[in-house]
């Protein structure tokens, strides 16, 4: 199953225009998908800007999350690696 986590990586990284390193930061509770816009929030420490940046999802992208973070550990990074 790497290549579905591979290719969520590539589609979130389309989607949003996080690089890798963020990408790799991002939890289960970096989420928010039930929220009226749903979104992601990348920390200030990761972030390129040196702020929080919290990025809106497109309806597409939540629809194939959903169940993918439903699967991941609820700590511990998503992406584990760099």
């Amino acid at each position: 199953m790497a290549w579905v986590e591979r290719f969520l990586r590539y589609r979130k990284g389309r989607h949003t225009g996080l690089r890798a390193s963020e990408l790799a930061s991002l939890t289960r509770h970096s989420f928010r998908l039930d929220d009226e816009t749903p979104t992601v929030t990348v920390q200030a420490a990761y972030s390129k800007h040196r702020r929080q940046d919290v990025l809106p999802l497109h309806p597409s992208l939540v629809t194939v999350l959903r169940p993918w973070l439903a699967a991941k550990p609820e700590w511990g990074r998503v992406w584990p690696g760099k």
